[in-house]
């Protein structure tokens, strides 16, 4: 897959949380994973935030923000 970096960013309560390139990279197939599969929605990129969150060293988020930083990405993502 070329580096297209469809995710650089997420947002919550009104704050951006910037992305390095390797967790841009890794969000980024993962949403278009899902998207090849019609299986673009909250719940999806929540389950996908989850384990992004579990896996990574930095905790830019809680468990409870997992569903409005889906719901967000899901809009920024239907813009563009």
């Amino acid at each position: 897959m070329k580096n297209n970096l469809i995710v650089e960013k997420l947002e919550v309560d009104n704050c951006e949380i910037l992305l390095d390139k390797a967790e841009s990279l890794f969000l980024s197939e993962e949403v278009v994973s899902l998207k090849n599969n019609n299986m673009l929605d909250v719940k999806n990129l929540s389950k996908v935030l989850k384990e992004f969150q579990e896996n990574n060293s930095v905790s830019y988020y809680s468990n409870r923000d997992i569903n409005k930083i889906s719901k967000n990405l899901l809009n920024s993502l239907k813009k563009n």
